[in-house]
């Protein structure tokens, strides 16, 4: 058994990485081979004293699971880091921080390409992330003409997860007479709407689309909105969202790049038509290249799964079929567990029946505190119209 700290912060459950930290250390805590000793990481500015009566244990490995910039404080002894990206540079600053850990971890060869080509020397291994399919079970069919054909995208703080794409892809693929709409499922909704305010289509489309800003217990909840997810990102380090989406059995329609590449036709209809461009925005920033779909490649696949609604719907049961057999988050945990071993890490003989009390503890504390913190306030929300679970 692998015993170790877990240094963590953010773990949202709205938020992507945030639910692949958390869903990480559930399936850690469960697998039998890790002892875990998850903390939020502000307390390594704790003073020492503080530390060891929280007992905190620098002895252990320490595995930080954020971005390197997040990094305030490193771990008095050994420090691991899990990290991802989702351009072709790292940020100024990012490699020299992560080169200060022993060991990189990523969720895609696609990242580990990025972090040596930014300068990371350290040695790095690649950790698929899974699904959680008790969170994402596949969805029952939403009876014939109970509502138009609804695509979701999803929007975050600029454009990166490419809902611009889809947003004109909408207005490319269909009419005013076609029985379809759009969700922009988005935190920010004044964001959204400022960025598409200024291009607007003309035509009665445009009542089709909705800025969603709800924030869902369950994430099936959103995919219960819709019959498909469009997903044109620029680019990812993994892609949890999409791969959830596909979990519940709808269809995804998902760019061929970046982390999203990883299987991408077992799980999606893959869009390989995209330039690579500069990947600097005005919300983003971020340094290097990342790719830009096609958005008449795009319309094409979104008017596609409109007009064959059955067979887009086999495709994605299909695609929650194979996630099911291939993407679990028991084998992310044994494939961590084997690079742990590949590294030298050293494992105690004696593992116990179920993990420890206090840990299972330490986590309820720590995903409780991110839930309870403070967050920006939700705006004034647009209920849509789905099926119940």
């Amino acid at each position: 058994m692998i015993d170790l700290n877990l240094a963590v912060h953010k773990v949202y459950p709205f938020d992507g990485f945030g639910r692949i930290i958390r869903q990480l250390t559930e399936a850690m805590l469960t697998s039998g081979h890790f002892d875990v000793h998850p903390y939020p990481m502000e307390m390594l500015e704790w003073p020492g004293f503080m530390q060891t009566a929280a007992g905190l244990d620098h002895s252990r490995l320490t595995l930080f699971l954020c971005p390197p910039n997040w990094i305030k404080k490193p771990a008095p002894g050994r420090m691991w880091l899990y990290a991802m990206h989702e351009s072709s540079q790292l940020p100024q600053g990012w490699a020299e921080a992560t080169n200060t850990a022993e060991h990189l971890i990523v969720p895609s060869e696609w990242c580990a390409e990025v972090y040596r080509g930014s300068g990371v020397t350290i040695p790095i291994s690649t950790v698929h992330p899974g699904v959680d399919f008790n969170e994402c079970p596949v969805l029952p069919p939403v009876r014939s003409g109970a509502r138009p054909y609804t695509f979701i995208a999803l929007g975050d703080r600029g454009v990166r997860k490419g809902w611009d794409i889809a947003y004109s892809a909408f207005f490319k693929a269909f009419r005013a007479d076609d029985n379809v709409s759009l969700i922009l499922k988005t935190n920010l909704t004044d964001t959204v709407r400022k960025m598409f305010a200024h291009s607007v289509p003309p035509g009665s489309l445009l009542q089709r689309v909705r800025v969603w800003s709800e924030r869902v217990d369950n994430i099936r909840d959103i995919f219960a909105q819709g019959d498909c997810v469009v997903y044109p990102a620029h680019g990812e380090g993994w892609g949890m969202f999409p791969r959830e989406a596909a979990s519940c059995g709808l269809p995804v329609i998902a760019t061929h790049y970046s982390g999203l590449a990883v299987d991408c036709a077992q799980w999606a209809y893959p869009i390989d038509d995209y330039e690579i461009t500069p990947a600097t925005g005005e919300w983003d920033g971020l340094p290097g290249l990342w790719a830009h779909p096609s958005v008449d490649a795009v319309a094409e696949q979104m008017r596609w799964c409109y007009d064959h609604p059955d067979e887009a719907r086999a495709k994605g049961r299909q695609s929650a079929a194979w996630l099911r057999q291939n993407a679990t988050w028991e084998q992310s945990a044994a494939r961590l567990y084997e690079v742990f071993q590949a590294a030298g890490q050293p494992a105690r003989p004696i593992v116990p029946a179920s993990p420890p009390a206090g840990s299972v503890q330490m986590l309820k504390q720590v995903l409780e505190q991110s839930r309870n913190s403070k967050a920006a306030p939700v705006l004034a929300q647009e209920r849509v119209n789905g099926h119940g679970l």
